[in-house]
Order: structure tokens, then sequence, then C-alpha cells
């Protein structure tokens, strides 16, 4: 990535974080009409990590309308590791941009914290397709880009998931 477009990356997210930060909303007020599509635990050789549940608009889930993730965490996790971990996954799925997975992973990286048991993170795709990140209820990120929040979601929900257990879970299918 040149000097240009890194400043511009910067410039941006800094602006998105900005607006974020006074963001108090509950994250699922952004899907009309809330209500649980499914759950899944994420275990790791038998280790628990973390519950997923998948909010949709009358418990019914499409790619192209609002939707949360919920993230209920069961171990502590590092923000800059789960931002590559998310980077990888999008890569492994076929995206073959480089320039844009690696701004996608800068931005991911500043919005992402460091977890502790018990924490919970909620990402939102909202009206526009942009993706909010919260944690508990306060705002903690946006990427605007509607690619990203197809391919970031799509770590779990695509049928070419690396996790396909995790998916029948989500969409309650299992």
């Amino acid at each position: 990535m040149n000097r240009r477009q890194c400043l511009i990356s910067g410039i941006a997210l800094m602006a998105s974080a900005h607006a974020a930060a006074a963001d108090t909303r509950e994250p699922l007020t952004l899907v009309p009409g809330a209500r649980k599509v499914g759950g899944a635990r994420l275990k790791i050789m038998l280790v628990p990590v973390f519950d997923l549940t998948l909010y949709g608009p009358q418990g019914q889930w499409r790619a192209e309308e609002p939707f949360a993730l919920r993230v209920d965490y069961l171990r502590a996790l590092n923000g800059r590791a789960m931002a590559q971990h998310a980077a990888d996954e999008i890569s492994h799925q076929g995206f073959g941009d480089t320039q844009r997975l690696t701004a996608w992973q800068t931005q991911l990286k500043a919005i992402l914290p460091d977890v502790l048991p018990g924490d919970r993170m909620t990402a939102v795709r909202d009206s526009t397709g942009a993706t909010l990140f919260f944690k508990d209820k306060r705002s903690i990120g946006r990427i605007a880009d509607t690619d990203f929040g197809r391919h970031f979601f799509a770590i779990c929900l695509a049928p070419e998931t690396s996790r396909p257990d995790l998916r029948r879970g989500l969409l309650g299918q299992g």
C-alpha cells in the first residue's frame, strides 16, 4: 500500500472511530424486530473459546438485511490476533485483493480490543451494509465497505465456511 493510501485509510479509520465512540445504542436495536436465529459454541481441541448467537428480523437471517452476530467470550483473546485470524479466513475463502485485505486488517486491529472471559462483542450489518462493532453497548468501530461485511460475516455464515458446524448452529439447523 502506498503512502497516500495509508494516509487515506488512517483518516477514514480515525473518522469512523470518532463517530462510533459517541454511540451507546443497544446493538440489537439496529436490527428491526431482532430475534435469535440460532447459536453455536466454538471449541478448539475440546476447549470452549466463545459462544456465537445470530439475530435477524423476526428470527430470520438474510445476508442482504440487517442482522447481528453476538460473541460471548469464554477465554481471553488478543484483539490483534483476532484481526489476523479474520483476515486469514477471508483470504482462505478466496478473496484475492491483498491491498484491500491489508486495509481491512489494519482497521480491524484498531477496532478489536483484547477480551477476557465474560466479555461480549457484537458485529452488526446495518441497513446500509456497513459493519458496526460493539463491546457490550459501546460502539468501538465501523467499517463502511459493504464488501468487507460480506466477507467478514462469511467467515461463519457462508456455505464454504471452514466451520460448517458453527454455520448450522447459527442458522438454527443443528
